[in-house]
């Protein structure tokens, strides 16, 4: 028993002189950071949304850094492929996330996830968000989003709707307005965008629910009608299209968003460094309007700012989720 206790407080002992110095070694790292090129980790291909908006930001956190900020494009599954990579990387800030909303819609949707969301990931910073678009062809008929609700109601299940794939913001965003309005509407799932707005241009589908960035220049050209936007506010890029809400939906308040999360206990005083540097660069003029020419506005938060915002989005989308009863395993 004496001996037990002898090397309990030998234990002990040594686990109180290791954390000072622990302490001390992780906060000479984190004054030295970054000492070597940062991991950009973009859940989706070269072109997308995500990848557009890195890229932008990339560029001036190399030069506020002094070191490389490399791109690494890893789509797949939703985000979940980019995101189980830094889910898994060292907690030592050379390894961030660019992500999308969609992070928090996989939160809900898959039973089991390769990482916790909440527990594994830590934030960085907000970056931008953007209204979802109502958009039909001009040739529809249909010029108003209570025009779009009465259509669907006279003609009930025969109207169908794009949408980028199952589980996408695009398709919990008009289950969502399904439920609001009260209508019946059939799904037709494509897999990704693209193939969805060709065949609505082709008007081989009646609508979509798209973000701003996807759908503007089609709505710029005259090829697509766009009857509403999700947030609270107009889009400045299309100023006379009005809310959902001021079109007579209400509740119907939706947005996409892109931040920045990297692995969970890193040293606090790099997380804050990058979310700093982060939140500078986005309210540089030049990047604030790369940004609108992208339909998107940025947004500067700090890393616990956006950490909470996380979590709530979650509980946002896990409603859509439960309340459109879609699963993937």
């Amino acid at each position: 028993m004496f001996s037990r206790s002898i090397n309990s407080l030998m234990f002990a002992s040594c686990v109180l002189a290791f954390t000072p110095m622990a302490f001390a070694q992780q906060t000479a790292s984190a004054q030295r950071y970054p000492e070597r090129s940062i991991r950009w980790v973009v859940p989706a291909p070269p072109g997308a949304n995500n990848d557009i908006f890195a890229r932008l930001v990339a560029q001036h956190l190399s030069m506020a850094l002094g070191q490389p900020v490399v791109i690494d494009n890893r789509p797949g599954a939703g985000s979940i492929v980019g995101a189980d990579i830094v889910a898994k990387s060292p907690p030592d800030g050379y390894t961030i996330l660019m992500t999308p909303s969609s992070i928090a819609i996989t939160d809900a949707m898959y039973k089991q996830l390769p990482y916790n969301t909440v527990k594994d990931f830590t934030g960085v910073a907000m970056l931008a968000e953007q209204p979802l678009v109502v958009v039909v062809k001009p040739t529809a008929g249909i010029a108003t989003l209570k025009d779009l609700i009465a259509r669907a109601k006279a003609k009930p299940g025969t109207l169908n709707y794009g949408s980028g794939g199952i589980g996408t913001p695009q398709h919990l965003a008009t289950e969502m307005f399904k439920g609001l309005a009260g209508v019946d509407i059939v799904h037709v799932a494509y897999k990704g965008s693209t193939g969805a707005i060709t065949d609505l241009l082709a008007s081989h589908i009646d609508f979509m629910i798209e973000p701003a960035a996807t759908v503007i220049p089609h709505v710029m050209n005259g090829s697509l009608r766009a009857l509403a936007v999700t947030t609270p506010a107009r889009s400045s890029l299309i100023p006379d299209v009005p809310t959902a809400v001021e079109a007579g939906l209400p509740g119907f308040v939706l947005k996409a968003w892109y931040g920045v999360l990297t692995r969970a206990g890193t040293p606090r005083p790099i997380v804050d460094r990058l979310g700093t540097e982060i939140s500078s660069i986005v309210r540089m003029p030049d990047v604030q309007q790369a940004f609108a020419k992208q339909g998107a506005t940025t947004v500067v938060s700090s890393p616990r700012e956006f950490d909470e915002f996380v979590r709530s989005e979650i509980k946002t989308w896990g409603k859509l989720v439960k309340d459109a009863n879609v699963t993937v395993n």
